[in-house]
């Protein structure tokens, strides 16, 4: 079975499940009505799964999310959410490079000692063997990895900066410019 024919097989079993769980709220006019508002504004979201989604997080609890159509999704299928950000204050380089990465879902993973960092960068879409960013410094010397955690060359343009690169440059302007 092709990836497409995958896709196209997920997103009809959402929508199946979608209006399967839509049977719970017959016989109740202003929740059938709310229901059915939330699935269509849904619908447009339901491709972006396979290429991934925007959500805006808020800090005050791990479950708290921006209502978003994006979010709803998740919420119409039971499935919750959760978001974190674990750093060691003692860290930093570490603190430094998370906090210019904004905008960003970031999937961090612990792995012998080192941190690395999912790599979802539109940039690599061609590089199929680059599978993480191992987060060594925050002057842009870092080591992209595998799957299996191997160190692994790209073969993108030289002059294109990683995460971690623009990540040194933002430090190192706001360290110029003093700010906190």
């Amino acid at each position: 079975m092709g990836d497409s024919s995958y896709v196209s097989d997920l997103i009809t079993s959402i929508v199946d499940l979608l209006l399967e769980r839509s049977k719970a709220f017959e016989g109740s006019a202003p929740h059938a009505a709310d229901y059915a508002r939330n699935v269509n504004d849904v619908f447009p979201v339901l491709q972006k799964l396979t290429t991934g989604i925007d959500v805006n997080v808020k800090f005050h609890n791990a479950h708290a999310f921006e209502p978003t159509p994006e979010v709803a999704v998740f919420d119409l299928l039971g499935i919750p959410l959760l978001h974190g950000w674990l750093v060691d204050p003692q860290d930093a380089q570490t603190a430094a490079v998370f906090g210019t990465r904004n905008n960003h879902f970031n999937t961090l993973f612990a792995f012998e000692g080192a941190v690395f960092l999912l790599v979802t960068d539109a940039g690599y879409e061609r590089e199929p063997d680059i599978v993480w960013e191992r987060l060594d410094s925050v002057n842009g010397d870092t080591t992209f990895c595998t799957g299996a955690f191997s160190r692994v060359v790209p073969h993108r343009d030289p002059d294109t900066l990683s995460y971690s690169q623009v990540a040194a440059a933002i430090y190192a302007h706001n360290a110029d410019a003093n700010y906190p």
